[in-house]
């Protein structure tokens, strides 16, 4: 209860005369309507001698203005009203938590919107800190509620995020947001995985976050194994889910193979094998004439001119370098069809 102050003389010695509120100190008289006004908001009791207004009612009527906005969707007046409710209840899980999941969806910038999602990460240890006085049932209903809004909160920021293939996200800011929203899920999960026996609900932000990783891989500038840490995460909790790691490893494995397969076929086709022999026939034809009229001219006594031993010498290595480039060719041609009936045997095992 607050008492209704003067505005002449500060006094908060007010009582009810006559119908009328008199400060007992300067004598300065007010109306209801006059009191109402000094006051705000609020119900004045008028019951007594002295003058008060109900605070509690107040916080009451915020928290329903709140949530009203926050089932709308209204996102500024959720913010005014969840933001009004922290300054007078600093210890209230939820105007803490939606004051700063509104300013998220309501960032006029993707960079501001990169700060809001940061300012929320960091205030989850708080957030989670406040809800140790709640019961446990109450706790996994909030808990989910909490989940249930990273988890939509996640997919709009994703959805912003890959918009930098087309120019509407600047690069650097995707891969910051991208950054900061899976780095929030996990830390949901975490503080989930702490506070609760059933961790149902950190699975879920896990297998988010890892379906966001993958979106965004490009973008990520986690650990190279943070997948992997993950996912032991994720066993931890429910081993089943070893199959979908498993399968996931496959899938990746199958993926490279098919794609070392395609880039082996593109080379493959630019050998081509009965060109490469018929050239090295048409060689070994070119030199043997070449050999057989070096022959005829020495045995008929002539001797051989600087010409004819040009054309021999030239014969010579054009015939050395044509085999030497055939036989590197067919050598090539016959790894890549060995390591391609690898590949496909390969495949054929993990499918």
């Amino acid at each position: 209860m607050k008492l209704l102050t003067c505005e002449m003389c500060g006094s908060t010695d007010v009582v009810k005369q006559d119908g009328l509120f008199v400060c007992q100190s300067c004598g300065c008289k007010y109306s209801v309507e006059e009191a109402r006004k000094i006051m705000l908001e609020g119900s004045v009791d008028v019951s007594g001698s002295k003058v008060l207004i109900d605070e509690s009612e107040k916080q009451s009527n915020l928290y329903i203005l709140a949530r009203r906005a926050r089932d709308n969707n209204d996102y500024e007046h959720a913010i005014t009203y969840y933001e009004e409710i922290v300054l007078r209840e600093p210890n209230s899980w939820e105007a803490l938590f939606y004051s700063l999941y509104f300013r998220a969806l309501n960032a006029k910038s993707t960079g501001d919107t990169v700060v809001a999602i940061r300012n929320i990460s960091n205030a989850i240890n708080m957030l989670f800190e406040l809800m140790d006085t709640l019961e446990n049932a109450d706790k996994n209903s909030v808990l989910n509620e909490i989940k249930d809004r990273i988890l939509g909160l996640s997919k709009s920021m994703i959805q912003i995020s890959t918009k930098y293939v087309n120019g509407q996200t600047p690069y650097d800011t995707a891969k910051q947001l991208g950054t900061e929203v899976i780095k929030l899920e996990e830390k949901v999960g975490d503080n989930i995985c702490k506070v609760l026996t059933d961790k149902t609900a950190a699975v879920s932000l896990y297998e988010d976050a890892i379906h966001n990783y993958k979106i965004l891989k490009e973008l990520s500038v986690l650990t190279p194994n943070w997948k992997e840490i993950i996912e032991k995460k994720i066993v931890s909790i429910e081993p089943a889910y070893q199959q979908t790691v498993d399968k996931d490893i496959r899938d990746n494995r199958i993926k490279k193979l098919e794609e070392e397969k395609h880039r082996l076929k593109e080379q493959q086709k630019k050998i081509s094998v009965p060109a490469y022999i018929i050239a090295q026939i048409f060689t070994t034809i070119f030199l043997v004439l070449t050999l057989l009229g070096s022959i005829l001219i020495v045995r008929s006594g002539e001797s051989m001119g600087i010409f004819s031993w040009i054309i021999m010498i030239i014969s010579l290595l054009f015939f050395g370098s044509m085999w030497m480039v055939g036989y590197v060719a067919l050598k090539n041609r016959h790894d890549i069809d060995k390591r391609l009936a690898e590949i496909n045997n390969e495949i054929v095992q993990l499918k």
